[in-house]
């Protein structure tokens, strides 16, 4: 296992001996996206605790990249953070809060919401997290 170091904005450098199961780094062709993120995930040495990575690119100068680090005690609640828990609104600004704007805003939130989840699927899958039934 390697020692792996997590930068985290706002907060100290989060390190673990642990091994990366996977990642979903793909950036969107910009006609297509200038707000994206980028996920990974990672097992702790030894335990079963997970790490994910969580980082927001902006490409809005009102928008500074955001990234965070998070430790999971188990496999349920890392779904459960990533899936029902975790606003990919957090980080963005969007358009101003008036009735001018609120048809583009509500299309902005639909857009990042959905491709915050597919990447969450994604991941998911690169990283063999499954739920058994």
């Amino acid at each position: 296992m390697d020692t792996i170091q997590l930068q985290r904005s706002n907060a100290p450098m989060l390190s673990f001996k642990g091994l990366k199961l996977g990642e979903v780094a793909e950036v969107p062709s910009p006609d297509k996206s200038r707000r994206w993120y980028t996920l990974g995930l990672y097992r702790l040495e030894g335990d079963t605790r997970f790490v994910v990575s969580i980082r927001y690119w902006s490409s809005f100068e009102n928008e500074p990249d955001e990234t965070i680090a998070e430790v999971f005690e188990d496999q349920d609640s890392l779904v459960e953070f990533l899936t029902t828990q975790f606003d990919p609104m957090e980080f963005v600004q969007g358009f101003p809060d008036t009735p001018k704007f609120k048809t583009r805003q509500e299309a902005l939130e639909r857009r990042i919401n959905a491709d915050f989840d597919s990447r969450v699927g994604l991941l998911f899958a690169r990283s063999g997290i499954t739920e058994v039934v």
